[in-house]
């Protein structure tokens, strides 16, 4: 049962393929992760300095990191449970990343005024955040086939990956100058409540 030539190379063609670079609709979900990675990597470096700009604790200040965690985690479970078994349609899917997305990018200056509607804010980012990062495999596998969701899966992870490692030090220049943290939070996409 040792695997010819010809099957070790049927089996690699699809891992080397750039069938996905020529996919116009999984070009546009790369740049919906570039953008979204690079935002969420601004409110998980800083969030905690954020909320202690607004009077909360360092210690409270550092637990709602742990909140952002914890729903995201409960959010993975809970919607890998309503994948695979069909209970969320492709457009369920779709659009409700898109609509958490929507609240909660314009709800912190509602919610950031006290410690409980900043635990408020950091739940429902990580539920969202949560979210995103379950259906990727399966919109992979819906823009390119079953066949080359690892494919996609690489491309996807690797836009991730810049935009994690862009958004920390871009906020962090743009700190420099600014020293106010509206402004990183505004890069990240989300609102900050006016003075």
């Amino acid at each position: 049962m040792i695997p010819t030539p010809y099957d070790k190379e049927m089996r690699l063609k699809p891992m080397l393929s750039c069938f996905a670079l020529r996919h116009p609709l999984f070009h546009g979900m790369c740049l919906a992760n570039l953008f979204w990675s690079f935002g969420s990597t601004i409110i998980y470096m800083y969030l905690p300095s954020y909320a202690m700009a607004e009077g909360t604790s360092f210690e409270e200040a550092v637990f709602l990191v742990s909140c952002v965690g914890i729903s995201s985690f409960a959010s993975r479970i809970i919607f890998a449970f309503m994948g695979p078994n069909g209970t969320l349609d492709n457009v369920t899917s779709a659009v409700c990343p898109l609509m958490l997305g929507v609240v909660v990018t314009g709800i912190p200056p509602l919610l950031f005024n006290n410690l409980s509607g900043q635990i408020g804010y950091t739940v429902l980012f990580g539920f969202y955040s949560g979210f995103w990062t379950t259906f990727l495999s399966q919109v992979s596998r819906e823009l390119l086939g079953p066949e080359y969701i690892a494919v996609g899966n690489g491309y996807q992870s690797f836009v991730i990956g810049i935009g994690c490692l862009a958004g920390g030090p871009v906020t962090g220049l743009l700190l420099q100058h600014e020293h106010d943290f509206k402004y990183a939070f505004y890069l990240a996409g989300r609102v900050k409540r006016k003075n």
